[in-house]
């Protein structure tokens, strides 16, 4: 049997493929309670936290997903672009940086995605 924390992180993917945000958060909550670490669930609740218009709140997920897991490349790129739309361009080309020692072509593709 699978632990909680992974149940409740299955919950909030189906509830976020059927389009219910709000379930989805409350899912991944639920698997960040029971596992305050689990990088899975805090990069997918930063993702409805983005899609919900609260770019703040998904920032501190992805910072903790980063500090947890420094090479996670797709938490470093949605962290610059949640940086570039917030204004913060400065941390936004810090993750480029970053992203520049993981993973090169994502670093270019992360440049070219910021509007000029």
């Amino acid at each position: 049997m699978k632990p909680q924390h992974v149940l409740y992180l299955s919950l909030g993917a189906a509830d976020e493929k059927l389009g219910k945000l709000e379930d989805a958060a409350k899912a991944y909550q639920e698997s960040i309670r029971i596992k305050p670490t689990f990088t899975y669930a805090l990069y997918n609740l930063a993702v409805i936290d983005s899609k919900q218009d609260r770019p703040q709140e998904a920032i501190e997920l992805l910072r903790k997903v980063v500090e947890l897991e420094p090479k996670n490349i797709f938490a470093q790129h949605a962290l610059g672009m949640l940086y570039f739309r917030t204004g913060e361009k400065t941390g936004a080309m810090q993750q480029y940086y970053i992203l520049q020692t993981l993973n090169p072509k994502l670093a270019e593709d992360f440049l070219r995605s910021i509007p000029k």
